[in-house]
């Protein structure tokens, strides 16, 4: 039996472990043998998963366990992603992710550890649902009545087992115009906040797998909570391009977010958008989130800084 281990629980994680039990027979009987989970390393409480007992905190448990021969690499970003990658490799131990950042940054040396180790390095970019960059931003809309305002509690619908916070940095769109170029992007915003784009991610997994649009994990009632405050950019320094938020949940730090590592930049993001329709005044453009997305239950706490300065502070119900 060939027993894996899957780094990462979000919606690509979560993707690959839900393919690979749903289609157990298919994926067995092309890798010649039965294929196990192991092992999911994800430092989030999963405590009330049906797959509970598989999750871990300790990478180190995975190394030492003689019998995880592959690792599937969904973390995203290089920062957990690639060391852990490197000491698979170095332990001899295949490896198979999507994460396009560190192939395009370590894709070189990786392949090389591999090489010298008798292992693989594979990079698919279907993995589990997850798709390469796209050559241009991937957006989608929510209807106003998604606005969770004034750090109102956020009640979990009952049509969803698993809904997982996003926080995103929000610019407020000034002026109105259409078909922007690049280099005038920046004269259409000037204060920024944040935002949580609340997600069902149950139904995302469903409407990717059947090809369906994503507003009913997405655009549902109150998915969009909004800072009640924006900054006005000067006072943060200036330089969209350099800012930094946090999100905690129960006051510990799950996502750290910065905009200079933003795969498309605000002003890419608008001229995007624009092309397609048109941008009013008070348009609100949320900016995609960073690593460590995950499930809120009700009890948490979340708390969003931008510079240091609170924003955001709600519970979930």
């Amino acid at each position: 039996m060939a027993k894996i281990a899957i780094l990462g629980f979000g919606t690509v994680g979560s993707g690959v472990y839900e393919v690979l039990c749903r289609n157990a027979a298919g994926v067995s009987r092309r890798a010649g043998e039965p294929v196990e989970v192991k092992y999911i390393l994800d430092p989030k409480d999963f405590s009330g998963h049906p797959a509970a007992h598989l999750f871990i905190k300790n990478f180190d448990t995975i190394l030492e366990d003689p019998e995880i021969k592959v690792v599937v690499e969904t973390i995203g970003g290089t920062r957990f992603a690639y060391p852990y990658v490197k000491a698979c490799l170095e332990s001899g131990r295949s490896v198979c992710t999507s994460n396009k950042e560190m192939v395009a940054t370590y894709g070189a040396e990786l392949l090389g550890l591999a090489k010298a180790h008798n292992c693989a390095f594979l990079f698919e970019a279907s993995v589990g649902g997850g798709t390469p960059r796209p050559a241009e931003p991937v957006w989608f809309l929510k209807p106003d009545t998604a606005l969770l305002r004034n750090n109102d509690p956020f009640y979990i619908p009952a049509f969803s087992q698993q809904v997982d916070y996003e926080c995103e940095l929000v610019v407020r769109i000034n002026r109105v115009g259409r078909a922007i170029s690049e280099r005038f992007a920046h004269r259409y915003y000037d204060e920024v906040g944040l935002g949580i784009d609340f997600t069902a991610r149950d139904l995302q997994r469903q409407a990717i797998a059947e090809g369906l649009p994503w507003e009913r994990c997405k655009a549902f009632d109150h998915s969009a909570a909004l800072s009640p405050v924006f900054i006005p950019l000067p006072e943060l320094g200036g330089d969209i391009r350099r800012l930094h938020f946090t999100l905690e949940v129960n006051g510990q730090v799950r996502q750290r977010g910065d905009t200079s590592e933003m795969l498309f930049d605000v002003d890419r993001l608008i001229v995007a958008v624009s092309q397609q329709m048109t941008l009013r005044m008070g348009d609100l453009l949320y900016t995609g989130t960073p690593a460590g997305v995950g499930p809120v239950r009700a009890g948490d706490n979340l708390r969003a800084t931008l510079e240091g300065r609170e924003l955001l502070n709600f519970d979930i119900r």
